[in-house]
């Protein structure tokens, strides 16, 4: 058709034309492809150099349309012969007529009808991939043992199926190569399966053996397991001759129920014994006799918070020797009957007195030292005083667990150091690739486990301290790097590390022929003791190569270091006879003991507790709200927040809620506590619901009191006496004081009555009367004032805002 006018528009020199053909439509139906009679690359401006624009090109449908009846073409290409448009969408079941606008193309030949359905079949109203019959699977020929998982079934379902399939192998020792092969593949069966059991098991909590798997699994639900607590106690020295500095970080050595041997180390933990710190021990301070005043008074009762010592000969300097310390209160009775007696206080103040009336008469008064401490520390029980009953001055604290020391390099290379152990980190989005993060096992906290120190078990503090080596001396030329919880937190560029639960270590090694040096793999081989974990770059820094770092760290034995009293008592090891101190200091110390019992040290808590405890914890805090009164549970966390008010509604467009704190000692919200309670909703709120934080609504009203003045008092006086009482003087607050009332709480006049009232000079209240600003006129207060539950009373009675309220006193009476 139209053959005699194609064939002049292939041979047409001026101008030269080419004309439509036909429409190819990619399967996606997104790409069309035009076909021309002639090559537009041999007209005389070629498409390639001068394509059609979008703009000239409409796809519009000829045959209804009712779905899509214009197709908007979004590129033009050239490939080859062919022109390439791109459609913004697939057209309908209907067809189209494609149009050109080109002077170019022959006009007659400028459009053609095509279908966006031509590759779909005809039985088909859609064209969607007609999914494959599954054809069922070959036969195996030989029955396959799921069961088999170890390696020893394995090997056996193997060995059975070469038996079957290759009948006339016969060689089946140990050391035949097919035998060999078999055990290889039956090993990696096992390890397969071990890794597939292994990692069903971790992913859940109910099932989880290892600790690292737990604390990432209960992190997920804001719960902090706890790590334990390393035991702390008090040593009493006693000093035979002179003066010794006892340096923190010496260690003494105590004994068990069972035997065992418990270290500790004097001082306050690792922080003191990298400080340096010191402590003085004198025999003037060993025991200083308590002091009677009076024979009839020699008794302290309990919750006493003083106690009077001698202190003949100046044993005790009170400006700078006993302020600020730790002393202990010691009494062995004389008659069996009475307990002994040992009580710890911190002294807060030492006062230096004289008695001059000590009897039998001295030729000198008595040199007295007051002792005061405070009332935490006051005394438990009565304590009887004069004889039996010392002071002890030399009293060092210590605490349970033994400091070690490490050093490892960042792919250093140095002989004979420990190297970085490393393993991919997260896979980078932007570059495809994946970090590397840095790990160091602590050798010792394996088995000794790691210390950690504070008073509250779920916010510990680790006893470790990773400093990168700076110069030639690795005591001094230090830079500390800084722990962290998680790195969660942390910067690129933040020197900061973390701890995992677990040790990496060698688990094998291989020689090698051709190098000197062993392969050496190191994995994760133990749930217990603790690692170093560095950034991984997008999470806190990581490490650049060759960078040494220098570890210093205790362990801690939780619960077997609580001893009882007096089992501490070694300077030296009992069984090796190690020590720290000097020979010459050793024998200057008659005794060393602890007066009581270690009671604080606490084991890591139990997987069994976490799994116990973690979903009770999820429940009872959350951190999460859908509700109004989740809101105002959540609101009300904020510790400058006395109570919240919410309120959800529809705002046309989807549900809001709206929040309003009514902060604690004050009316109005400042920037900063808006900008923290606006964080925490958005952290808290359900996807899709907006939340907004406003201030609250505040009704100010005006009050006028009328009362009676008893004779002979003054009525300004009784005025003013009264005023004080309702607003406040500056110092004291008032009765109606910013957080007497909040959202909804009623005014009674009962209670204006018995608070005028008892104000001295007042006879009775005649009458209150009550207005609201912009609400009503004044008017006689009934019983009970009431106000909407999203507004809160307020009376500030001040001059400089009059807006906020008012109080008026009338008098009648008086002088």
């Amino acid at each position: 058709m139209y053959a005699k006018r194609i064939a002049a528009i292939k041979i047409s020199t001026a101008p030269r034309l080419t004309a439509i053909d036909f429409v190819e439509v990619d399967p996606s139906q997104l790409v069309l492809r035009v076909h021309f009679h002639r090559d537009p690359g041999e007209l005389d401006t070629p498409f390639g150099l001068n394509d059609p624009p979008p703009a000239k090109i409409s796809i519009t449908s000829t045959s209804g349309g009712e779905g899509v009846p214009v197709v908007r073409v979004t590129d033009v290409d050239v490939d080859g012969e062919v022109l390439e448009l791109t459609v913004d969408k697939p057209g309908d079941f209907s067809r189209y007529r494609l149009h050109i606008e080109d002077p170019r193309i022959d006009y007659f030949f400028r459009s053609t009808e095509f279908t966006f359905k031509a590759n779909c079949p005809d039985t088909r109203v859609d064209c969607k991939p007609v999914p494959e019959a599954c054809p069922p699977a070959d036969l195996v020929d030989f029955p396959v043992d799921y069961m088999a998982r170890d390696f020893l079934s394995l090997r056996g379902a193997l060995m059975d199926f070469a038996a079957q399939r290759y009948p006339q192998w016969r060689e089946l020792v140990e050391a035949d190569v097919g035998v060999m092969l078999l055990e290889l593949f039956a090993a990696l069966g096992d390890e397969l399966s071990y890794t597939q059991d292994r990692m069903a098991r971790e992913a859940f909590l109910e099932t989880a053996t290892q600790r690292r798997s737990v604390r990432r699994l209960v992190r997920l639900v804001d719960y902090d397991i706890h790590d334990g607590r390393s035991g702390s106690t008090f040593l009493d020295v006693r000093v035979i001759l002179g003066m010794v500095t006892l340096e923190a970080g010496f260690r003494v050595w105590g004994v068990g129920d069972d035997g065992t041997t418990v270290t500790f180390e004097i001082g306050q933990g690792l922080a003191d014994d990298l400080a340096n710190g010191t402590y003085s021990v004198r025999k003037a301070w060993n025991a200083l006799q308590t002091h009677v005043f009076d024979p009839d008074a020699a008794e302290l009762p309990a919750g006493a918070t003083a106690i009077f010592v001698q202190n003949p000969g100046g044993l005790v300097n009170p400006s700078t020797d006993w302020k600020n310390k730790w002393v202990l209160i010691h009494r062995d009775p004389p008659t069996p009957g009475e307990p002994p007696r040992r009580h710890l206080v911190f002294v807060t103040d030492v006062e230096e007195l004289v008695d001059n009336l000590v009897e039998p008469p001295l030729v000198a008064p008595l040199p007295v030292l007051r002792l005061s401490w405070g009332p935490e520390h006051a005394l438990p029980w009565c304590l009887k005083i004069g004889a039996g009953t010392t002071v002890h001055g030399n009293i060092v604290p210590a605490t349970a667990g033994e400091r070690f020391t490490e050093f490892f390099e960042i792919r250093g290379g140095t002989p004979d150091v420990r190297q970085a152990i490393e393993r991919e980190g997260a896979l980078q989005a932007e570059t495809g690739e994946r970090s590397v993060t840095f790990l160091h096992s602590l050798l010792a906290s394996e088995t000794g486990g790691l210390g950690r120190l504070g008073a509250d078990l779920r916010a510990t503090v680790p006893e470790v301290r990773v400093a990168r080596i700076t110069g030639d001396d690795p005591e001094v030329d230090l830079e500390n790097w800084t722990w962290r919880r998680n790195l969660l937190s942390s910067n690129r560029l933040d020197e900061h590390y973390t701890l995992d639960d677990g040790t990496w270590r060698r688990v094998i090694g291989f020689q090698r022929a051709t190098v000197d040096k062993d392969f050496v793999h190191y994995d994760y081989a133990s749930g217990d003791g603790a690692t170093i974990r560095f950034g991984d770059g997008e999470f806190g820094r990581t490490p650049a190569d060759g960078l040494s770092f220098r570890v210093d760290y205790r362990t801690g034995v939780g619960t077997a270091s609580n001893v009882a009293a007096g089992a501490i008592r070694y300077l030296q090891h009992p069984y090796t006879k190690e020590r720290d101190i000097s020979e010459f200091d050793l024998g200057r110390i008659a005794s060393i003991t602890n007066p009581l019992p270690v009671t604080d040290g606490v084991d890591p808590e139990s997987l069994d507790d976490i799994r116990q405890l973690a979903p009770e914890e999820f429940r009872a805090v959350t951190h999460r709200a859908v509700k109004p009164e989740d809101y105002c549970e959540i609101v009300r966390r904020l510790d400058w927040v006395q109570v919240a008010g919410v309120r959800q509604r529809w705002t046309g467009s989807w549900p809001t809620t709206f929040v309003t704190p009514d902060p604690v000692g004050t009316y109005a919200v400042t920037d900063e506590q808006r900008e923290e309670l606006d964080g925490l909703m958005h952290c808290v709120r359900q996807a899709g619901r907006e939340v907004y934080v406003r201030n609250p609504r505040f009704r100010a009203i005006d009050l006028e009191v009328q009362i009676c003045v008893k004779p002979g008092h003054i009525p300004s006086t009784v005025r003013d006496a009264v005023l004080r009482r309702l607003r406040g003087d500056g110092v004291t607050p008032g009765y109606f004081a910013a957080d007497t009332f909040t959202f909804g709480a009623p005014l009674q006049r009962l209670t204006i009555e018995a608070v005028v009232g008892a104000v001295p000079g007042v006879l009775a209240v005649k009458n209150v009367r009550i207005g609201a600003r912009a609400v009503h006129h004044m008017r006689d207060m009934e019983d009970l004032y009431v106000v909407p539950d999203d507004q809160i009373l307020r009376l500030a009675s001040d001059p400089r805002t009059p807006e906020r309220g008012s109080i008026r006193v009338i008098t009648e009476g008086g002088v």
